[in-house]
């Protein structure tokens, strides 16, 4: 797979103590290549998604712990 993003939006970040979320809308686009030939599989398509981002901090730095999918092509929603 073959994806770029094009904007990220962060809308609310929420912290307490060594713990943190983020909430993201993301704009991406992606296209399934063929990983022998590098020929084109699938076309590019654009997809908008609402992420959560869970955050902890150690050793003085933020860590990524764990991603979301609020809303978008891959949530139940």
């Amino acid at each position: 797979m073959e994806s770029e993003i094009h904007k990220i939006d962060f809308r609310d970040i929420k912290a307490e103590g060594d713990k943190a979320a983020v909430n993201t809308d993301e704009d991406w686009s992606f296209r399934w290549l063929d990983y022998k030939t590098r020929q084109e599989v699938e076309p590019l398509k654009d997809e908008h998604y609402e992420m959560i981002y869970h955050l902890s901090k150690k050793d003085g730095k933020w860590l990524v712990e764990k991603v979301e999918i609020a809303k978008g092509a891959a949530s139940q929603q």
